[in-house]
């Protein structure tokens, strides 16, 4: 948003309605946790101003009109009494015809998903046309991710199924958005049937996003044969038979300076009686959750010292 010349506080920003009506909060320094938003979501100029804070999901300005119809929308925040006083409002300018394909050709797609967390944001690559966005993920040691594809980054612009745990199998599965109502409606990967048929852990997938007029309009996967795929399931299968002899021998292995090799029970040959292996000190899995932990990082070698 732009400051109003002359009018100390005061902000303003022209949008254009891509559809028949559209939500709306206001950050400030592009800050999340710096949201303005109404003390309820409402179609008034009215509603009590809350903000600027977090708490905000939920809480918007909906504004209704025609899809191409042009707002000028404003916030004014000003002091005065020791009062902090805020309002939002919007006025309709004129409208217009949307060209959602020529739009398009400025958007960029991204994949957030549990593999981690939903904290990384991926851009997704386009095709020449920018018809079809793609992004390769990993699946984990479950064989199931959930995702969803969010527009230039924003989680208030997200595309997703209309139901939750949708597969691209599934009937009556609707794509919608880019909107701010994708709260527990994920795309799923590796709960279908037929999804277990092909795919399995860590098996690399390819999901597309293809757009129609501009829009998003199917979503699906695909297996993907990695090149490195042979290679990286040699390195899996090396690292889960360390981690057994681990196990079976009663420690954890050097992992950082802050994480040293510790011993956890006795080895499990020390407790063999005529032949039969005896059960270790500690349970067995408190080291296989030490080891199969969800980041599958790496098992590292120790520093070698530095000679002097």
């Amino acid at each position: 948003m732009e400051p109003l010349e002359g009018e100390e506080g005061v902000y303003q920003v022209e949008v254009q309605l891509l559809r028949d009506k559209t939500s709306f909060q206001i950050y400030r320094d592009r800050d999340w946790d710096q949201g303005f938003y109404p003390s309820q979501t409402t179609t008034s100029h009215e509603a009590l101003v809350r903000g600027p804070d977090e708490r905000g999901h939920g809480k918007n300005w909906e504004i209704h009109g025609k899809a191409g119809d042009r707002f000028r929308v404003e916030i004014r925040r000003q002091y005065a009494n020791d009062e902090d006083y805020k309002r939002v409002r919007w006025e309709f300018m004129e409208h217009d015809v949307v060209n959602f394909d020529e739009i398009s050709k400025h958007h960029k797609y991204c994949y957030v998903s549990s593999a981690s967390g939903f904290r990384s944001v991926i851009e997704m690559k386009p095709n020449d046309k920018r018809t079809r966005f793609s992004h390769e993920t990993r699946l984990g040691k479950t064989g199931i991710e959930y995702f969803q594809i969010i527009l230039n980054g924003n989680w208030l612009a997200a595309v997703h199924p209309n139901t939750n745990e949708a597969t691209q199998y599934d009937k009556g599965v609707i794509v919608e958005g880019p909107n701010d109502g994708g709260a527990d409606k994920y795309w799923a990967i590796g709960v279908h049937d037929k999804d277990k048929e092909k795919l399995g852990p860590r098996e690399w997938v390819t999901v597309h996003l293809e757009l129609k007029n501009g829009m998003p309009h199917k979503v699906w996967w695909e297996r993907y044969e990695s090149l490195d795929a042979h290679n990286e399931r040699l390195a899996w299968g090396c690292q889960q038979i360390f981690q057994r002899h681990c196990r079976m021998l009663g420690f954890i292995p050097w992992r950082s300076n802050d994480r040293p090799a510790q011993v956890v029970s006795k080895p499990l040959f020390l407790d063999a009686v005529d032949g039969k292996v005896g059960n270790p000190t500690m349970p067995l899995s408190v080291l296989a959750d030490e080891e199969d932990s969800e980041d599958e990082e790496m098992l590292a070698l120790p520093p070698v010292p530095a000679e002097e």
